[in-house]
């Protein structure tokens, strides 16, 4: 198991990131990952891939906001195991109100694609899902993500390819940066979720 940085080597880099060092982002992410997702796997008991996701919300938390950590008042690393370890508990009580809300839009996609001219109902109302999606969704590339989102797509290349990031992205920014926008996404569809889920009521 990857074990975290010592203090003074956490100091070090918590001050490059105050400094936005180009390169500061690239190295916490390699040094904080890996301990992090244990932490959360061990103290949490999620899967991997919610540590991982909640690790990534912590470091990226921080580096959004980098002032937030004092080092007067104890590590870096036990700073963002703790917001990881909220996350990891956040993401484990909304996973299931979650895919409640997520049913509708999914299953719209799901319909689109599978709607034939014989079923013409069926095809009327996954076009008028889909078409409210896509007003919230205008982008192209958006769109491609939530189809692969709505068919359980797990790959963080395959997101990375719809999305068009560049190559040059390390594996730590990719990642970041397929969460991102999957995080948006999944926003604005719960909320289109909801609200399927009013009207029916």
């Amino acid at each position: 198991m990857k074990k975290f940085p010592q203090p003074p080597d956490e100091l070090v880099l918590h001050e490059r990131v105050v400094a936005h060092e180009p390169t500061a982002t690239v190295d916490l992410f390699d040094a904080l990952v890996e301990p992090l997702v244990q932490v959360v796997r061990e103290q949490v008991g999620c899967t991997e891939d919610s540590a991982y996701d909640s690790a990534i919300d912590a470091i990226v938390d921080y580096i959004e906001d980098p002032g937030r950590f004092d080092p007067e008042h104890g590590r870096l690393s036990t700073f963002l195991a703790d917001i990881a370890k909220k996350r990891g508990i956040d993401r484990a009580r909304a996973a299931s109100s979650r895919a409640a809300r997520e049913g509708k839009w999914a299953v719209a996609v799901e319909l689109r694609r599978a709607a034939t001219k014989q079923d013409v109902e069926a095809q009327i109302d996954a076009d008028k899902m889909w078409n409210e999606v896509v007003k919230l969704v205008p982008d192209e590339r958006d769109q491609q993500v939530v189809q692969l989102m709505a068919a359980g797509e797990r790959s963080t290349a395959v997101y990375a390819d719809a999305l068009g990031l560049p190559p040059s992205f390390t594996d730590a920014e990719r990642r970041a940066a397929v969460k991102r926008h999957k995080d948006r996404l999944d926003k604005v569809l719960s909320r289109l979720g909801k609200r399927f889920a009013d009207d029916d009521a």
